[in-house]
């Protein structure tokens, strides 16, 4: 209340901007899971991060076993197994679209490399 009018301006400018970059990255939060006004997955499946969901069901076994609840442990460990084998089929799958090839690439970040002149 005691801002003064060039102060409120700024203020409301300032929300503005906010508020478009807020819908922008709601966008392209949408535009990246592949979701549509009408609910319907468009585009590729998204990116599925095996190691993040390991790590998160081997932290909620550890909870469990803590609290001791045996059955909820067992049904995690079994959900981590499931898991490591998808992933081992994902890694077969995309060793098949490469061509059995690991892409290792030959230059690191900030390296400089010299074209050949012809």
């Amino acid at each position: 209340r005691a801002l003064n009018l060039e102060a409120y301006d700024l203020v409301q400018a300032l929300r503005s901007k906010r508020q478009r970059v807020d819908e922008a990255v709601a966008a392209m939060n949408d535009r990246k899971t592949g979701s549509v006004e009408g609910g319907e997955a468009a585009g590729p499946a998204p990116v599925t991060d095996y190691a993040a969901q390991g790590l998160a069901l081997r932290m909620a076994m550890a909870r469990a076993v803590e609290a001791e609840d045996y059955k909820e442990a067992a049904r995690l460990k079994a959900a981590m197994q499931a898991l490591e084998v998808e992933a081992h089929a994902a890694a077969d799958s995309k060793a098949q679209v490469t061509g059995g090839a690991d892409f290792t690439p030959r230059l690191r970040l900030g390296q400089r490399c010299y074209h050949a002149q012809y």
